[in-house]
């Protein structure tokens, strides 16, 4: 097993699967063909549990499974497989052959070794307990008479769910390196399951709940439109019913609310266009030569650096949907271009004299006032008409902090977590404004659930821009308080300034006129 450089480092479980492997194949002379035939006999196990995997009727039954497949394939006595509860202490889901009661300090294993597996996070093999001068101390091994042993974890370091566990407590030598390699593939199938039945249990929470949740709720959840509030619920049924029109769509918001999400969302709901492409373009983060090559495409040798002919987005969006986003910072010689494009479907590649056809239908989407761009003189009058054939108003997360709970529950189900958050936690979390809106959300959910060494997230591990936040019940979400107010207007200019600057962190200080300690400081608070 090599590593891949592009990848970095290997992580803990994949050194160890290296080094594992790598010692095996080196030590390997002869393969006997018994061996052949066991390890065929496990590839068949796999690839039955990853048909499982795809069924959804059979993921409750991969527990019960994997034990009856290791039973099948090693030589053991006992073993069973245990999950945290929400209690956060190890409660078994499937066994074989052993007496596990309530308390884990009455099960009859060896405790300080599974503390070992799920602290560090990696499969443990003890060969022969009375040789391993590392376990032969250990009081647990001697009382319950355990003699080999191995053991492997669900999950990764610092979200481990839980284990599988497997001994013989009177033969010796029981158990062999590829046992363990086949009890950490079956572990990695069991984590696999587990999560996707969270995930599928969450989405079917929505039908669990008729008289508190209505059906939008569940088909906004299918399109990745998460909540339940009613701001947001108004704008679903808005958006359903002008996706099955052909006119274009103008949505409007914040950044960081989902416009692309919506866009999306309205490409799937329109019948003509949902088996056609869905092409997205950020007009912010590419300059004016960039945007016209990028939209129309260009011949070889328009300019300086065209060495092939490239198609453009208008062309690759053709029988689908052309999403543009930050619209307002198209320049006003490609905004004439683009209004024929809208009028006669018509078009000609940068450099190019032919004339080409196109058939998109054009969602386009702006956190600005493009109504004051056009008193500037900034956006076309006549394309911004075009444009809005329907407007779309998408409500930031402070004006349906009710979805809160709901959004953090589907991240935490995304990445796959063990954690959860607090119900304080929560409150606090939906007191503040969020000038970020969802995507600061999410990337304060993954930073949360890698830092925080404890399964539940409580208000202490909240960053302090959201703890120090002591806001009146009788401030409106209309009116913020002045250092809210400030957050938000930091987060715009920082997100502009980096679009801007494309991505380059050091253009984007300069432009600011602030600190490197700052900028970084301000980007990691709003998840930017």
């Amino acid at each position: 097993m090599s590593k891949d450089p592009a990848f970095g480092k290997l992580n803990g479980l994949e050194a160890f699967l290296e080094n594992t492997i790598e010692n095996e194949l080196r030590d390997t002379t002869y393969i006997n063909p018994s061996t052949l035939i066991e390890s065929y006999s496990r590839l068949q196990l796999i690839y039955g549990f990853s048909r499982a995997l795809c069924s959804e009727n059979k993921l409750a039954k991969i527990p019960e499974a994997a034990v009856e497949a290791l039973v099948k394939i090693s030589n053991l006595e006992r073993c069973f497989i245990a999950i945290f509860n929400e209690d956060n202490k190890l409660t078994p889901i499937a066994k074989y052959n052993i007496e596990l009661g309530e308390k884990i300090e009455e099960w009859p294993v060896s405790r300080t070794l599974i503390s070992r597996v799920v602290k560090d996070a990696l499969p443990l093999l003890v060969v022969d307990t009375l040789k391993d001068k590392q376990f032969s101390a250990h009081h647990s091994m001697h009382l319950n008479q355990i003699r080999t042993l191995m053991c492997a974890p669900l999950g990764i370091k610092g979200a481990v769910k839980g284990i599988v566990y497997a001994d013989s407590r009177h033969i010796a030598d029981s158990f062999s390196y590829p046992d363990l390699l086949f009890l950490i593939a079956i572990s990695q199938y069991v984590h696999l399951g587990l999560s996707s039945t969270k995930l599928l249990n969450s989405q079917k929470v929505l039908e669990q709940k008729p008289k508190e949740i209505n059906s939008f709720s569940y088909e906004m959840l299918q399109l990745g439109l998460v909540g339940n509030s009613k701001k947001l619920q108004q704008t679903y049924q808005q958006l359903e019913k002008v996706s099955k029109k052909e006119l274009p769509i103008l949505i409007q918001g914040e950044t960081g609310t989902g416009k692309e999400l919506f866009a999306k969302a309205a490409h799937k709901l329109n019948p003509k266009r949902v088996n056609g492409p869905f092409v997205a373009i950020n007009i912010a983060a590419l300059s004016e030569t960039i945007i016209e090559s990028e939209l129309f495409g260009h011949e070889r040798g328009a300019f300086s650096g065209a060495n092939q002919t490239r198609i453009g987005k208008l062309e690759q969006a053709n029988e689908g949907t052309l999403f543009l986003d930050e619209v307002a910072e198209i320049p006003l010689k490609i905004q004439a271009k683009l209004l024929r494009v809208l009028e006669t479907g018509e078009f000609e590649r940068v450099g190019g004299t032919k004339k080409l056809y196109t058939n998109v239908r054009l969602i386009s989407a702006t956190n600005k006032s493009l109504e004051d761009f056009i008193k500037k003189g900034e956006f076309r009058e006549d394309l911004y008409y075009r444009l809005k054939g329907a407007t779309i108003n998408i409500p930031a997360l402070r004006e349906r902090s009710e979805d809160i709970p709901l959004l953090v529950e589907y991240f935490l189900t995304k990445i796959a977590t063990t954690k959860n958050f607090t119900p304080k936690a929560l409150s606090s979390l939906q007191n503040y404004s969020w000038p970020g809106n969802i995507r600061q959300l999410l990337r304060l959910v993954e930073e949360l659930d890698a830092i925080c060494d404890s399964t539940e997230i409580d208000v202490l591990d909240l960053p302090s821009y959201i703890n120090n936040i002591e806001k009146s019940s009788l401030v409106s979400a209309n009116f913020l308080p002045l250092n809210e107010l400030i957050a938000q207007v930091e987060y715009d200019y920082i997100q502009r300034a980096l679009a801007l600057a494309g991505g380059n962190n050091d253009k984007a200080i300069e432009m600011l006129g602030i600190s490197r300690a700052k900028f970084f400081d301000r980007k990691k608070a709003y998840g930017l």
